[in-house]
């Protein structure tokens, strides 16, 4: 028969474009009422990658109706730029159980690895719909500052997040 593929990464190669993916373990949240969150499985200095969470890209109009149900719960795991009809779903190791906190220890920030996504970022969105792949632009959840084995990963969903759930809950 066909030889199988066998994908093949020199130690450079892995050094260059990849990450450790065992820093992270799921668990059930410190956080009332958040069910289950993310917690770093050893100490970790400040600036560390904790994991990679690469990005599915939708157009928002064409794949979510807003018609609520399943659409909206896995809206409610998207992040989306500010007059974009694109939505970003971060699917990288646990990623999406970091719970919101006013006190983050982990942020979000671009891969600087070149084999992440190029020129992806400096395209116009209408030119990123034809040439885009999923995982082609990949953020990295990092350590804002050292964290200890164990402890609960958290994030600043940021003020927008916040006044929308304030008025979830207000009107539930």
């Amino acid at each position: 028969g066909d030889p199988v593929y066998k994908p093949k990464r020199t130690v450079s190669d892995l050094e260059e474009n990849g990450w450790c993916i065992d820093h992270v373990e799921i668990r059930q949240s410190n956080i009332v009422g958040a069910g289950r969150g993310l917690f770093s499985k050893r100490n970790l200095p400040a600036g560390t990658v904790v994991a990679p969470a690469p990005l599915q890209v939708f157009h928002s109009r064409k794949v979510f109706p807003m018609h609520g149900g399943l659409e909206q719960l896995y809206i409610n795991y998207c992040m989306q730029p500010d007059d974009e009809d694109m939505m970003v779903y971060p699917y990288g190791p646990g990623v999406n159980l970091i719970n919101h906190s006013k006190e983050p220890n982990v942020g979000l920030r671009w891969s600087d690895k070149n084999l992440h996504h190029g020129e992806f970022l400096e395209m116009e969105t209408e030119d990123f719909w034809e040439k885009g792949w999923p995982g082609s632009i990949v953020l990295e959840v990092y350590a804002l500052r050292a964290l200890v084995a164990g402890e609960e990963l958290v994030m600043d969903y940021g003020d927008k997040w916040q006044a929308a759930w304030d008025e979830h809950v207000a009107t539930w």
